[in-house]
């Protein structure tokens, strides 16, 4: 059996709430939160496998958010793409060398691009 992989999800509700029904239709276990404060404890609280966050978070940047979270769990270097709105935001993402979805996105691209975090169709 294989284990299921763990996604966390930072971004405003409205957008998480579009694209979680996807994301765990294609096999993934999404944990949602909006704040880079629920973020780090959620990451203290378990490992995931991969990481979706808003380039800017209410309470903090999150570029900064992914370089804190990734120290803890190094596999988020290499699995984890920003959502950005603005040129700035796409900028200060361009730094950390991560995947940018800009802002609209459709559900099936997002679950395409953690999808190839593992270079697999299915999060299985």
């Amino acid at each position: 059996m294989t284990k299921q992989r763990r996604l966390l999800l930072v971004e405003d509700l409205g957008l998480a709430g579009q694209l979680s029904p996807a994301l765990t239709q294609a096999g993934w276990t999404v944990q949602t939160c909006t704040s880079a404060r629920e973020a780090i404890y959620l990451i203290k609280q378990q490992e995931v496998d991969g990481l979706l966050i808003a380039a800017t978070l209410p309470d903090e940047r999150g570029d900064v958010v992914f370089y804190r979270l990734s120290a803890s769990q190094p596999q988020l270097r290499t699995h984890t793409a920003f959502f950005t709105r603005t040129s700035h935001e796409r900028e200060v993402v361009e730094t950390t060398q991560r995947i940018d979805l800009k802002i609209p996105v459709t559900p099936d691209q997002v679950v395409r691009t953690v999808n190839d975090f593992y270079g697999t169709s299915r999060a299985s």
